[in-house]
């Protein structure tokens, strides 16, 4: 299946949030459109361009996935991730 972004699509934070879905269920391809776009969209939009760039220097998407849960238990309270 193909993932086409709408080029009107108007927000950014939408865009990076879709990233985050994409990349929890391992579409790296879909999730790095969706960053790029809402860079595209709001280039000071920092979550996306630090997405973006994990996502270039882990090229799978994993090490982005951990960031990701390691920031939510830290937002949990937990802080703690299982390797």
């Amino acid at each position: 299946q193909s993932f086409v972004l709408d080029p009107n699509w108007p927000d950014a934070q939408q865009c990076f949030a879709l990233g985050r879905v994409l990349i929890r269920h391992s579409k790296v391809e879909a999730a790095t459109r969706c960053y790029q776009h809402a860079v595209r969209l709001q280039p000071e939009f920092l979550p996306a361009r630090e997405a973006l760039n994990a996502l270039q220097k882990s090229g799978d998407g994993k090490s982005l996935l951990r960031e990701m849960l390691l920031s939510s238990e830290m937002s949990q309270g937990t802080g703690t991730v299982k390797k």
